[in-house]
């Protein structure tokens, strides 16, 4: 393809990788686990061998805060640089941002049928948006307007104190902060966090911990909408609410909250039904500015390769 170009998004569990049009979605996507190669250059690659190309410039999102153009994953060991990824495989640009103000870039891109909305609210033309999502970790980023196109601002607003709402989480909180010096927001609102909100409220319940994966307590959930697992997935849901409430409160997102991530899409009614947006709207004398703002569900499952497609046709 002429002028292709490489899109790849690196997250703590999975690696995926696209080749593209600039400004265009990928329509082949190769997934690798990260575990299964020993740096992001050796799954480069091995990913453009699969698909037979060469392109000249590439876009690399992670997770993890990235300083001049250098990143160290947060949940994992790898660490990789523009510079270094350039000068390896032979791109003649080479981009490195975290990952979610790569799908942060996708907002604009993004169409109804790429989103399932919950709640009220509507859209502000050029205003702030905000994304994030539980995943591995817990990221977050905005995309604000400027004269000269939409800039995207990391965050790392997931390693936050969590606070909690009432006095059910308070003791949530208490159960789970023995020991520790503070508990951030993504160790409650992530894969991880989904496991630790299981044994607190278990253990508060006076019951057995048998959860080990987030998929063994959202089954649960399903099947029994009276066990501890259905209440550990409420409060998910609802803790999550709060949380897009403050981000939506931090960056003035009048242009929208959006849930990405590898979790929350698969919750479907479990989520929905949780209390996300009542909690969302919870914020005191703040209530109707918050109320006014939508919240949706990303449920196209590559925003972030839409995100660094996007970004490089803008270059």
């Amino acid at each position: 393809m002429t002028d292709s170009i490489l899109v790849v998004d690196v997250g703590g569990t999975n690696a995926r990788f696209a080749v593209c049009q600039p400004g265009a979605r990928p329509d082949e996507v190769i997934t690798y686990l990260v575990d299964d190669h020993a740096s992001l250059e050796a799954a480069i690659r091995s990913a453009l061998a699969t698909l037979k190309a060469k392109p000249r410039r590439a876009a690399v999102a992670g997770a993890g805060p990235v300083d001049d153009g250098r990143i160290r994953l947060t949940n994992h060991r790898w660490q990789f640089s523009a510079d270094g990824l350039a000068a390896a495989i032979g791109f003649e640009q080479c981009v490195v941002l975290n990952d979610f103000a790569a799908i942060a870039h996708s907002l604009p891109h993004l169409t109804p049928g790429d989103l399932q909305p919950i709640g009220g609210g509507t859209a502000e033309p050029r205003a702030p948006m905000a994304v994030l999502g539980p995943g591995t970790g817990l990221g977050v980023a905005a995309l604000l307007p400027t004269d000269s196109g939409w800039q995207a601002v990391a965050s790392e607003a997931g390693h936050t104190a969590f606070a909690p709402h009432d006095p059910d989480e308070a003791a949530l909180l208490a159960e789970i902060w023995r020991g520790q010096d503070m508990v951030e927001v993504e160790q409650l609102l992530s894969g991880p966090g989904l496991l630790t909100l299981h044994a607190a409220m278990t253990g508060l319940a006076g019951k057995a911990v048998i959860a080990g994966h987030p998929t063994e307590i959202t089954a649960e959930a399903a099947a029994d909408p009276a066990s501890v697992a259905a209440r550990t997935v409420a409060a998910f849901a609802r803790m999550l609410g709060g949380f897009a409430g403050d981000m939506a409160l931090s960056f003035t997102a009048r242009g929208g909250v959006f849930i990405g991530g590898g979790i929350v899409p698969h919750l479907g009614d479990l989520f929905d039904g949780g209390g996300f947006r009542r909690r969302f709207e919870a914020k005191g004398r703040f209530h109707d500015y918050v109320a006014a703002v939508p919240t949706s569900i990303i449920t196209e499952p590559n925003p972030a390769l839409i995100g660094l497609s996007a970004l490089l046709a803008q270059r």
